[in-house]
């Protein structure tokens, strides 16, 4: 039986963009697993929308992929893949439009998976602002035309929504996001919060040898 807790526009979306939204966690984090895991992650934050959240089904959906794949990114600092592995995985040639896109810095390939999701500028600008609009302008399309030949597992949108749907049966999933998005936030603020300590120390050690 189908959760009322779950936003009833999940599914035209998911069966909509389940495959641009794997293609993308893979995009970023360049492993097949955390794609996975990402992707899902992506649309319970989508089946669990609230209803005064006013931005549109694919913003909220490709704002929660940034966000989380960032994340990843961040937390995990993994060694640079071996560039054969990653060449495998996505099915490209040494020197290919989509073997150069895979070696660019986090952000440009984040720009190249919005645009691959065929995202408005509007929509992009929403989720990243008008420095993100600006790189997805310059992807190359070659890079595009393959990176839209990579293909998930068979029948991945069903099992996506087969996921989606067991995790709101077992578990509270707004309070699960809530809780993840807070920690986020307390890793995104750690640097600063460690600046701070490392300022207030410093003016500490100023005023004792000046006063």
């Amino acid at each position: 039986m189908r959760s009322k807790e779950i936003y009833s526009g999940l599914d035209p979306v998911l069966k909509e963009q389940a495959d641009n939204v794997w293609r993308f966690c893979l995009l970023l984090t360049r492993d097949g697993a955390a794609a996975d895991e990402l992707c899902f992650q992506s649309f319970l934050r989508l089946a669990a929308r609230r209803p005064e959240d006013g931005r549109g089904d694919r913003v909220l959906l490709y704002a929660s992929a940034c966000r989380l794949c960032q994340d990843w990114f961040s937390r995990k600092l993994r060694k640079r893949q071996p560039a054969e592995a990653v060449r495998q995985r996505f099915g490209c040639q040494p020197g290919d439009a989509l073997e150069l896109l895979l070696r660019k810095p986090f952000p440009d390939r984040m720009a190249a998976g919005l645009r691959m999701a065929e995202l408005t500028d509007a929509e992009i600008r929403k989720i990243r602002g008008n420095r993100m609009r600006g790189k997805a302008s310059r992807v190359s399309e070659a890079a595009l035309t393959q990176l839209r030949s990579v293909s998930p597992p068979a029948d991945y949108a069903e099992q996506l929504s087969d996921r989606v749907y067991d995790r709101f049966s077992e578990r509270s999933v707004g309070f699960e996001n809530t809780l993840q998005a807070i920690r986020m936030g307390f890793a995104d603020a750690a640097p600063w919060l460690a600046l701070l300590v490392l300022l207030f120390f410093g003016f500490s050690l100023w005023y004792v040898q000046n006063h």
